[in-house]
């Protein structure tokens, strides 16, 4: 392809009519609209000659699934389904909450049927509420992979289990598998390797019950996790005794979750369950497992916190542009960016002759969106990203 040179004063021209057309397409830190208005139909059934009950049922019918379509668009397949009992008993005993107005738009009898079709506002920020309330994530945003390092001491004379070592007994513990199957259930994707893949290659000696934040970061990042989630369980055995045999256990767990992009402790959470059995193994299990499900339930509602304030919140990033000189790449780039999943809009910040500054409102930081950045194929040229940093990335433009 033939280069054609052009003078300063019209490829400033230029620049700046692109800088226009970009401007009136981007789209500025617009914060999440907090209503959301479809238009929906319902049905009513005429029992005898009462016309007016299969109305009010029709737009009962109408309000019902205009809540419903709203929860199905914004929460994903797999959490719908982990969760189709409560979300479905929510939306049935709150529904009035979440309608902030509704218009019978026009309406109908045919038969025994009457339908009417309504224009209903539902309101986005209760609905939020009341699905977070229950530890069900609202919005489109994916929830972290998790990992899981709990060591496990059932028993006073038996040494601390934990599957990421080498020489002591491989299998997860009881809290830990616990603890892991409710946050899974919560719609959490949960890493489970294999002992072997916790140690092979990776540079440090994980033998040992304890792992350090930057030890289990580690770990997480081979295994591909996005939160680590470090502790211990352990059973105590209470003086309480009944008659017989039996006696009281207490299981206790401690843990902390720790983000790989940041290294920050985001959760934390201390859970204790006392149970009785005539079965010191049967009693330490029951207690571990209580104990357990207590510290998954109580960590997926602080790590649904964080992920939801993320969520509402636009995040910037500044991409530097270099080679942008060739106006034909750089509208193809910009173009790309515009169709990356999670990029909500962008706006030119400054504009140079060879280097061009854009503000991204994506939702992830500049490390997730150079890795997406990296997947695509641009065609007549490629990219090389220069510089990485949670808010920032810069990126050249190179002809094939």
């Amino acid at each position: 392809m033939a280069l054609v040179a052009v003078s300063p004063k019209r490829y400033i021209g230029v620049i700046l009519a692109v800088g226009v057309m970009l401007s009136s397409l981007s789209v500025y830190a617009e914060a999440p609209p907090t209503t959301k208005t479809l238009t929906v139909m319902g049905t009513g059934f005429i029992r005898g000659e009462n016309v007016e009950a299969a109305r009010d049922q029709a737009i009962s019918s109408s309000l019902d699934g205009a809540v419903s379509r709203m929860v199905v668009s914004e929460i994903p397949l797999e959490t719908l389904l982990k969760n189709f009992q409560p979300i479905n008993r929510l939306i049935h005993t709150y529904r009035d909450k979440f309608i902030q107005d509704y218009k019978v738009l026009t309406e109908t009898k045919s038969g025994q049927i009457y339908s009417v079709l309504a224009q209903v506002t539902v309101s986005l920020a209760s609905l939020e509420e009341q699905l977070l309330g229950a530890g069900i994530m609202f919005g489109r945003k994916a929830l972290p992979k998790i990992l899981f390092v709990i060591a496990e001491k059932n028993r006073s004379d038996m040494p601390p289990q934990y599957w990421w070592g080498q020489t002591i007994a491989t299998v997860k513990g009881i809290a830990e598998s616990r603890a892991a199957e409710t946050m899974k259930q919560k719609g959490f994707t949960i890493i489970e390797p294999a002992a072997m893949d916790a140690w092979q290659d990776i540079g440090m000696d994980l033998n040992k019950p304890d792992l350090s934040n930057p030890e289990a970061i580690e770990l997480g990042r081979r295994l591909q996790a996005e939160v680590v989630i470090i502790g211990r369980s352990i059973v105590h055995l209470l003086p309480n005794t009944m008659s017989g045999n039996v006696r009281s256990y207490q299981g206790m767990v401690t843990a902390r979750a720790v983000r790989l992009d940041t290294g920050e402790e985001i959760a934390a959470s201390m859970q204790t369950a006392v149970t009785a059995s005539s079965d010191e193994f049967a009693g330490g299990r029951e207690a571990l497992s209580k104990a357990g499900a207590q510290a998954g339930s109580d960590l997926a509602s602080q790590i649904l916190n964080i992920w939801h304030k993320e969520l509402s919140q636009p995040t910037l990033v500044e991409v530097i542009i270099q080679g942008s000189s060739n106006l034909l790449y750089f509208e193809r780039f910009r173009q790309a960016l515009m169709e990356l999943q999670g990029v909500r809009g962008l706006q030119i910040k400054e504009m140079r002759p060879d280097e061009i500054r854009l503000i991204i409102d994506f939702e992830g930081n500049g490390e997730k969106l150079a890795a997406i950045l990296m997947l695509k194929a641009y065609g007549a040229f490629g990219i090389n990203i220069t510089e990485i940093a949670l808010n920032h990335l810069k990126i050249q433009l190179i002809p094939r």
